[in-house]
């Protein structure tokens, strides 16, 4: 650690977006900027926030998308160019425009000198065929892991899609996303029948790949449950998810609420008795572990890294995302076990803290930080 002893802090550049939206990435971040890195780290932060709400989900780059590209890494090289900073912290996503913006932030950090720790938010696949779009992208994706001193990524699902562009398990880490569990209460309900119909929650947007869909049937199945949504989402989408609600007869054990701070979410979690998140993809979701640090049982679907955080059937359910009968019996099977829940609740909060806590976490992620700077020293 001869950067920090020589000139203060290590310092780490975290090129990563802040809220609104609410979402992983920006929580994570907003997280890491009010915690802070233990000794001998300190990080500033570029800011990859989208500034110009899009009304159509989809790959489309307007004015705002391109001087938003454009401002993002100037700032990255303006702040390189100072001298000042030991790593490049870059939290990638997979978009069209978020694939330009890695390839240019590790272009950069390279003709800078300054090595580039990869962060690969959400599951990463790799895409296959021959079309233009699909060579381009394993194309570019081979270019950033190239330059990256070091990838992190969330689960195993990620890990086999980067071995399937080369050779880079030698600079390849898992590293799950954390939750802050000082600022997370613990479970409210008692879980007994004598607290009224069984509460079950969701947390996440509110659009078809999360599976809202599914939460509909299910709850058509239920009519002794109660079930409530809270986030945000493509405006067209909670429109058409509220009409089919409507259709159904459902909303009024259905609840759709707006997204608020993740200080109302964790109070709204430790309202409920279940947690169920039919996701059709996903990495490694912060509103899953969110759910376990408060106590609660989790119904999920088996995708992305949702296997590797959820033991069955100690901590929950897990079901293939279009098995709305399988979510159905799992969330009644809970609702006539109460005890079960108990029990679920206690080991997922238990797991969170062990496992995923900012503490331990961070502590991985700085480790890896310190290897970087002594091989480079």
């Amino acid at each position: 650690m001869e950067h920090a002893t020589r000139s203060g802090p290590a310092r780490i550049l975290l090129v990563s977006p802040l809220s609104p939206p609410l979402g992983g990435m920006q929580t994570w971040t907003e997280t890491l900027l009010r915690r802070g890195l233990p000794e001998p780290f300190a990080v500033d932060l570029v800011n990859t926030r989208q500034t110009v709400k899009r009304h159509k989900p989809g790959p489309r780059l307007t004015y705002g998308e391109a001087a938003r590209f454009v401002r993002i890494l100037w700032r990255v090289h303006s702040s390189l160019r100072t001298g000042r900073y030991a790593l490049v912290h870059l939290n990638g996503s997979f978009t069209p425009t978020a694939t330009l913006v890695n390839l240019s932030v590790m272009w950069i950090a390279r003709r800078a000198h300054v090595p580039c720790v990869l962060y690969l938010h959400g599951t990463f696949l790799v895409p296959d065929g021959t079309r233009p779009a699909s060579r381009w992208y394993r194309s570019a994706y081979r270019r950033i892991f190239d330059s990256a001193a070091w990838i992190l990524i969330l689960g195993k699902a990620s890990q086999r899609s980067v071995r399937t562009l080369g050779g880079y398990d030698d600079k390849t880490t898992v590293v799950p996303n954390f939750i802050d569990c000082r600022t997370v209460p613990q479970r409210s309900r008692t879980g007994t029948r004598g607290d009224g119909p069984m509460k079950v929650v969701y947390t996440g947007r509110i659009w078809h790949p999360k599976g809202v869909s599914t939460i509909a049937s299910v709850a058509e199945r239920l009519p002794d449950t109660t079930f409530q949504l809270v986030g945000g989402g493509p405006k067209e989408s909670r429109e058409a998810f509220i009409c089919d609600l409507e259709s159904r007869g459902l909303l009024g054990r259905v609840a759709v609420l707006e997204p608020r701070p993740n200080k109302g979410v964790l109070s709204l979690l430790a309202e409920a008795d279940v947690f169920l998140f039919p996701s059709l993809r996903e990495g490694l979701p912060t509103s899953v572990l969110e759910a376990m640090a408060v106590g609660l049982p989790v119904v999920a679907s088996n995708v992305g890294a949702i296997p590797e955080i959820i033991d069955v059937p100690y901590g929950g359910i897990l079901l293939d995302p279009e098995d709305i009968d399988g979510f159905a019996c799992a969330i009644d099977h809970l609702r006539t076990h109460p005890e079960l829940r108990i029990e679920m609740g206690r080991y997922n909060r238990l797991k969170a803290q062990q496992n995923y806590d900012y503490d331990v976490v961070v502590k991985r992620l700085c480790s890896v930080y310190e290897d970087l700077l002594v091989d480079r020293a």
